[in-house]
Parts: C-alpha cells; sequence; structure tokens
C-alpha cells in the first residue's frame, strides 16, 4: 500500500498563521503548541485533516482553536474535522516510551 504525499508544508502553513507552532511531527501525526492538540494526516483525502484535542485542554479552549482552524483551512483549500480526545501516558519508565491513547 503506498501512502502518497502528505501536504506538512502546507498543514505547518495553516497551523502557524494562526499563532500555532508545530512541536513535533511523526509519520502521519502532527503535535501542536507543545501537545495542546494534534493532527492526523488522512490518507485517503489529503485535503482532510483530523483535528484532535488534548483531553487535558479546557473545552471552550478547543472549540475557540477549532473555529479559528476551520477557517484558516478553508482559505488553503483543506478541511479539519473534529475528531474526538487523545491523551498521552507514560508506557515504559525504564524505556521511556509514550502511548498516545485516542479518546473517541
Amino acid at each position: 500500500m503506498s501512502l502518497g504525499f502528505r501536504p506538512l508544508g502546507h498543514v505547518m502553513e495553516i497551523l502557524e498563521s494562526v499563532g500555532l507552532p508545530v512541536s513535533y511531527s511523526y509519520e502521519d501525526l502532527v503535535f501542536v503548541e507543545n501537545n495542546s492538540l494534534l493532527v492526523q494526516f488522512n490518507d485517503a483525502n489529503e485535503k482532510q485533516l483530523l483535528l484532535y484535542f488534548n483531553n487535558d485542554l479546557d473545552g471552550n479552549v478547543a472549540k475557540e482553536i477549532e473555529l479559528i482552524l476551520m477557517d484558516a483551512a478553508l482559505d488553503k483549500g483543506f478541511q479539519f474535522v473534529n475528531s474526538g480526545k487523545y491523551k498521552i501516558r507514560q508506557k515504559d519508565e525504564a524505556k521511556e516510551e509514550l502511548e498516545l491513547i485516542f479518546l473517541n
């Protein structure tokens, strides 16, 4: 199965245009603003981006960020889809491994 093109540069432009810096990207995930939210690429539709908010982020703040990002994405021909929440926990202290848990 071919992964195809993931528009990381375009996503970074959208996020940074609204003051949300990219902290880290790994495979199909882009961690934003020190783990406040993450974006997951949708390999079935490169113009659709899945948006997840950290479980610890205040719901009102998340909604405000979501609305701002939706407008910014449309200006660049992309669409964010609120896909739920996530949390990160330490999986193995000895190996310093983290586990990403989606809370849909």
